[in-house]
């Protein structure tokens, strides 16, 4: 079963660019500073989006398989957010849920879900290499840059005919590189990198991210579809339906589950079983205490 996270779901790599878009004959390019401005008061042209709804293929690529699947993301610009990831003809194979108190992935052919405090950890557990959880994943496809990136850099250097920006090695995202029209064309963290194609002014995005991950491993990510809208979605068109008989378990950051299924590893820490309520559906669900969840201290989350 495929399990790549778009980014990843944040779910990415990259292939030789094309060659940089120049000037205009006579016209100087702006400064670094002049740039960086522009960036961060363009950067996601649909300010007034109150809900996303983005369909997606991934094309992914490692030393020992490669994948091709079908992903949508959905939800409101500040949580909750939702995304199916599709396999096939279509078939879902997997259902994410993230908001401000957790992050959720229920897989319908074990009839299992996993919770994890932290979106980004939840899904690197599961083996979805991603620099993001699932929120700042839906802005990264979202165009939504700016928010992503810190206020400041620390340096620069001239990538011409823009500019490369450095920033703090405590941030997720460690430099980021305009074209002269303020445009990002590519972003990096420790361990990869995302280029950026296919720029659609209008909606302030690209339509095409090339990105490289930890493990020689790649991934093509081409946006089918993006809608924006002032509307928000309504509560129920968010929630994870998981049925009552399922089985729960708490992710912790020491284990390692990957893709290789069948044959969990069963080192999860359960306590006494209860019946609590998630997504608005009770069952009988493992109990764990607060010390038996590792918080992620992962530089430059907001």
């Amino acid at each position: 079963m495929p399990r790549i996270l778009p980014l990843i779901i944040l779910a990415l790599f990259f292939l030789p660019a094309c060659a940089p878009k120049l000037p205009p004959e006579g016209v100087k390019p702006p400064a670094a500073e002049e740039l960086w401005s522009e960036f961060r008061n363009s950067s996601g042209a649909v300010p007034e989006m109150h809900s996303f709804r983005i369909e997606m293929s991934i094309n992914f690529s490692g030393p020992k398989r490669r994948d091709r699947i079908l992903a949508e993301v959905w939800g409101n610009r500040n949580y909750p957010v939702r995304m199916d990831l599709k396999a096939g003809m279509g078939r879902i194979f997997s259902m994410w849920r993230e908001d401000s108190q957790n992050w959720q992935a229920f897989y319908p052919g074990e009839n299992t879900v996993y919770i994890h405090e932290d979106g980004q950890r939840g899904a690197e557990v599961l083996g979805f290499p991603t620099p993001f959880n699932l929120l700042e994943t839906s802005r990264f496809l979202s165009g939504y840059y700016a928010l992503l990136t810190p206020g400041k850099y620390t340096r620069t250097q001239k990538k011409y005919p823009g500019f490369k920006y450095f920033f703090s090695p405590d941030n997720a995202i460690r430099s980021l590189t305009l074209d002269h029209q303020g445009i990002p064309v590519r972003i990096a963290g420790m361990d990869w990198a995302a280029e950026l194609k296919d720029y659609d002014r209008e909606k302030g995005m690209a339509m095409r991210i090339d990105m490289q991950l930890p493990g020689k491993k790649r991934a093509v990510i081409r946006i089918k579809e993006a809608e924006f809208r002032e509307k928000y979605w309504e509560d129920k068109q968010l929630q994870l339906r998981i049925p009552p008989d399922a089985e729960t378990r708490y992710l912790l950051d020491s284990e390692e589950i990957g893709s290789n299924r069948p044959g969990l590893k069963e080192t999860f820490m359960f306590g006494k079983r209860k019946t609590v309520s998630i997504c608005g559906l009770s069952g009988d669900v493992p109990r764990i205490g607060a010390s038996d969840l590792r918080h992620s201290n992962r530089g430059g989350r907001p």
